[in-house]
């Protein structure tokens, strides 16, 4: 059978996002999580002609689209440093095609908050910020296990806390 879900992460190039398009929409995938990765680290990895094939092939396609809070400037005119900032910046994607779109990650007051606007119903999901050592690849776990809630058929609003709650599970364990 066809797959439920599926997180999409790092494309290379225009070539891989227009096949990605093309396989998503032959096998009809209904939760698609695209979690573009704009850096590894400190370094860009993503080009400006890359960023405009995610919007014009996968925006619309995908089920949300997921921004990590501090790379709003690199795809929309907000820094991402405030609520209302974040709330803003994810109405701009949404009007870039997005149906739905989670901006993960902003750290506000000691807080941890993820801002879903889903066709321009916005939830504000908060959780405790955890003074932890760096751990790598949270942001691919989190999309992953949004891609997981998903598929399993929960609904865009229980899967974003579902995802909330495995990453600060992660982060208390230390991996």
């Amino acid at each position: 059978g066809r797959p439920e879900g599926a997180r999409i992460g790092i494309l290379a190039d225009r070539e891989q996002v227009e096949l990605t398009a093309e396989l998503l929409a032959t096998f009809q995938v209904p939760n698609v999580v695209l979690a573009p990765v704009y850096r590894l680290g400190r370094t860009p990895i993503l080009s400006g002609t890359v960023m405009d094939a995610l919007v014009r092939y996968l925006f619309s396609p995908a089920r949300v689209v997921v921004v990590r809070a501090g790379d709003l400037p690199q795809w929309t005119d907000c820094k991402g440093d405030s609520l209302e900032e974040m709330r803003t910046a994810a109405a701009a994607l949404r009007e870039r095609g997005a149906g739905a779109v989670l901006i993960s990650g902003g750290i506000l007051k000691g807080r941890v908050l993820d801002v879903l606007d889903d066709g321009g119903q916005v939830t504000v999901l908060d959780s405790t910020r955890l003074n932890v050592s760096r751990v790598e690849g949270l942001a691919g776990a989190h999309a992953a296990a949004l891609a997981g809630h998903l598929a399993r058929g929960l609904d865009l609003r229980e899967a974003a806390a579902g995802a909330q709650r495995y990453i600060a599970l992660r982060l208390q364990r230390g991996r």
